[in-house]
């Protein structure tokens, strides 16, 4: 299901124009298209190879190379007695002209006396991954899911009719290029007579991909479409990687640069209609700043014709991009992240405009839109499109590639975004009203009844992922705050104010992120101060907070949660009156009341959170904690409900597993993220409902202590085969001493473990033998135990680990590992769950790793029943 542009007759007003003439054969697919619309909107007939009508007043479109327009995209008209003059340089220019009257009329907008239009923005484009698997496995095998279909010849990829509908869809979308990605897309469309090792599919596979392209790049044309392919580097096939015996990525050889310059080379001198290369210097190695500019951008500047090069500036500073793009002797520019890989403002990040300038002004191209905090829930805010459009230019931005009003489109479908993309990023100046989108809903949902409301409903379902992102802030696409987090994360997250970046190691004297791993400077000023949690509580017994507050956040939330539910309520009397149906209308309520449900279980657990640090710090009562935390948990049941009405099914999730008390570093959460297949939202509210019940009886016993994500997990149910209490081992445990560096001894009914270790060092205080207690194949166990860091050294700080570890598999397989850690004072009853599978001589271990001491107590094997 693809909503689009387009307007039909049954829905227009009456013109004055009795026919549109177009001085162009039929044969021209776009200006056709173009036509037709206008035509139906008109209700007249159309005329191809004459500006001269038979009837008049009409719309007269032909081509003039005098027109006063900029650009090929651009196009004027002037009225008079005989109707419209619609003029243009090119082909492209009358269609979009056409299409432009066609949406003015359709609005009852004035068509004025004389008008000229260009767009605001060179480059208005979209990306597709390339239907080929290639032997890539690159992002968790993102391409590996086209193997069934790669080599088909009935694959969506050959179907020109599927094209040709989605060219008419670009179209009114006033989209003009398609970036087709794939980290190594060249075995799919050329062949390697001097290396037949690299080759993927046989030669009569490659011709009809060859076939397909060549077909896409001359019809895309018709329709104002270029295509660019998105590469990224060093890589080479697999086929000659295994041949060769190296590294598919990153094999840093000879041989292997001397077949990426002939793969790029061949490439485009097999397809000059290709307009353009989008490419980086990574992430393969990342910084392969020497290898981009001699095997990728030199090779290219050696063609006849050498294609535009857009520079994707991740994994490179400014001199490294002015080091390959200077003297290329075709077009270029560069590319940036419109604001890494969430979406959580109404503008371009500022760093955009600082890599302009420190690259010596080149142009920008801004890759982003909606990321993973949206997924499932509904976003189409046209404000924040128009917004974002508008704060371009300042950041020098010629062109952008806005992603992600497609995803999720079956249940979510956010036609309103598209709508508001083609409008704006054509012309972002467009002073429109509330009116023209409600009017707009109106004439798509077949109702004026519902303009008012789901207009309030999209714009306030929009701001929920974009004010929990302020709050509790990441940039990268593994964070996805609407799979839900522990309550410690409300505590321990950076806001938009605090954040840096993900995966650096330092500031260096520049002011830049170190290594070159990413962007290239720190998070900047987006305009707004948000304090976190932890300050904002420390702050009460002080200075008044001076930005966004917690409660701020919290407030806004439960304010947008409310105009959602409201108009939704509203829409409810008009499910039979829905031009969608109402399945359709069904799916659509129900994505809106997600993103109600899920803001009030985050301005909920926002408020638990607040009231646990007061009553942490001794200024609050238990009370406020476990009253909101209870709320919190009956919203999300709402919204797991609410997920699988609309959805049917579960999806994995990437969850955070960081067993530390805050504050956290950058690093202490982007080495934590891990993936939960079996993740499940209405399972997660059972953990929400343990967590609840776990701080409950921590408070209850003056403990300061919160539960992390894997503490949430639901407990083996069994019987305890092994332990460790007040009387020492039993049941296969035991103690392992080294004196004097490490020792583990009972004292006090607890375990006392001491290592006095450097940052390489480990030492297992205690384990279970494999010879006297087997851990069986296929059964799960869990382990318990509390612990009390009473010493952590200066030099190697103390770091620990638990799980279950096999001799003959090594570390590399243990199962169920669990890795915290804390300061001095740090108390908790920590837990790992795993199942042995690939051996049988599994062992329980506890890991200390550096210099410190810590207590144990109560240590618990259980083995689930059956």
């Amino acid at each position: 299901m693809v909503a689009v542009l387009c307007w039909v007759a049954s829905t227009a007003a009456a013109t004055e124009f009795r026919e549109v003439a177009v001085a162009l054969p039929e044969g021209h697919a776009g200006v056709a298209h173009a036509a037709r619309v206008l035509g139906a909107q008109c209700g007249a007939p159309v005329r191809f190879g004459t500006a001269e009508p038979e009837a008049r007043p009409a719309v007269r479109a032909q081509l003039d190379e005098a027109a006063e327009v900029q650009s090929d995209e651009g196009f004027a008209w002037t009225r008079d007695e005989q109707g419209l003059a619609l003029v243009a340089t090119r082909e492209t220019g009358l269609m979009y002209g056409l299409l432009e009257l066609a949406d003015r009329l359709h609005n009852g907008e004035e068509l004025g006396a004389k008008a000229r239009s260009e767009p605001a923005f060179r480059l208005r484009g979209d990306y597709l991954d390339l239907p080929f698997y290639l032997g890539c496995d690159l992002y968790d095998g993102r391409w590996r899911w086209h193997r069934e279909v790669e080599g088909k010849a009935d694959s969506w990829f050959h179907d020109r009719d599927h094209w040709r509908r989605m060219f008419e869809i670009y179209a009114r979308r006033r989209l003009n290029h398609i970036v087709l990605q794939h980290p190594h897309p060249f075995p799919a469309f050329i062949t390697y007579p001097q290396a037949p090792e690299a080759a993927y599919f046989d030669e009569a596979a490659v011709a009809r991909n060859a076939e397909t392209l060549t077909w896409l790049i001359a019809e895309g044309a018709k329709y104002g479409v270029r295509f660019s392919v998105l590469t990224w580097n060093e890589w080479v096939p697999r086929g000659y990687a295994e041949a060769h015996g190296i590294p598919q990525e990153g094999p840093q050889t000879p041989e292997s640069a001397a077949l990426n310059r002939y793969s790029y080379q061949e490439l485009f001198r097999q397809f000059p209609g290709l307009y353009g290369l989008v490419t980086m210097a990574g992430e393969s190695p990342p910084g392969c700043v020497e290898f981009v500019r001699d095997n990728v951008v030199r090779p290219l500047g050696e063609l006849p014709h050498p294609p535009h090069i857009t520079y994707w500036t991740w994994c490179s500073y400014p001199e490294d991009v002015n080091r390959v793009l200077d003297g290329y002797p075709g077009e270029t520019a560069i590319m940036h992240y419109l604001q890494y890989e969430q979406l959580f403002k109404p503008m371009v990040d500022p760093r955009v405009g600082m890599m302009s300038r420190a690259c010596g002004n080149r142009p920008v191209v801004v890759l982003g839109g909606l990321g993973t905090a949206t997924g499932q829930l509904y976003w189409g805010d046209p404000w924040v499109i128009r917004d974002i459009c508008r704060s371009a230019p300042a950041q020098n931005v010629e062109g952008v590639i806005f992603c992600g009003l497609d995803s999720w489109q079956w249940a979510s479908d956010k036609w309103i975004g598209w709508e508001a993309l083609a409008r704006y990023w054509w012309d972002p100046a467009r002073e429109d009203r509330d009116e023209y989108w409600e009017r707009r809903i109106a004439e798509v949902l077949g109702d004026p009844a519902f303009g008012k409301p789901l207009l309030s409903a999209y714009t306030h379902a929009s701001a929920v992922p974009m004010r929990m992102l302020c709050l509790t802030h990441s940039q990268s696409d593994v964070f996805r705050p609407q799979y839900g987090m522990a309550l410690v994360f409300y505590l321990g997250m950076p806001t938009l104010s605090t954040y840096v970046f993900e995966n650096h190691e330092r500031i260096d004297e520049q002011g830049r992120l170190w290594p070159r791993m990413g962007l290239t400077w720190p998070n900047p000023k987006w305009g707004e101060e948000v304090e976190g949690i932890r300050d904002f509580v420390g702050g009460l017994a002080g200075e008044a907070a001076r930005a966004t507050t917690p409660l701020d956040v919290a407030e806004e939330l439960d304010g947008h949660a409310e105009a959602i539910r409201s108009a939704v309520e509203a829409m409810r009397p008009l499910r039979e009156r829905c031009a969608w149906g109402p399945e359709r209308f069904d799916k659509l309520t129900g994505v809106l009341t997600m993103n109600e449900l899920l803001a009030r279980h985050y301005a909920a657990k926002t408020r638990a959170a607040v009231a646990w640090q007061r009553w942490h710090v001794g200024i609050g009562e238990p009370g406020p904690v476990l009253e909101a935390l209870d709320r919190s948990v009956g919203y999300w049941r709402g919204y797991a409900t609410a997920e699988q009405a609309v959805y049917g099914r579960d999806y994995p999730a990437k969850r955070n597993v960081l067993s530390k008390p805050p504050p956290w570093t950058h690093l202490d959460l982007w080495v934590h993220y891990t993936y939960e297949a079996d993740y499940s939202f209405a399972g997660y509210g059972d953990r929400l409902q343990r967590e609840r019940d776990l701080i409950a009886a921590a408070m209850a016993a003056g403990r300061h202590e919160l539960p992390y994500e894997l503490d949430l997990l639901p407990p083996v149910e069994g019987e305890t085969i092994a332990r460790i209490d007040a009387n020492g081992p039993s049941g296969g445990f035991a103690l392992q001493s080294f004196p004097p560096k490490a020792t583990a001894a009972m004292e006090g009914g607890r375990i006392i473990c001491d290592f006095k270790g450097e940052r390489a060092d480990f030492y297992f205080p205690f384990l279970t033998k494999p010879d006297e207690l087997r851990l069986e194949r296929g059964v799960k166990y869990e382990v318990i135990f509390r612990y009390e860091v009473l010493r952590v050294g200066e030099g190697s700080p103390l770091k620990l680990s638990f799980g279950a570890r096999t001799t003959e598999g090594t570390w590399r397989r243990d199962v169920g590992a669990r890795y915290f850690e804390g300061p001095v004072g740090t108390t908790g009853e920590i837990r790992t769950q795993f199942t042995p599978q690939e051996f049988d001589d599994y062992y329980v271990y506890f890991s200390m790793n550096g210099d410190g001491t810590v207590a144990v107590e109560d240590v618990r094997l259980v083995k689930e029943r059956g």
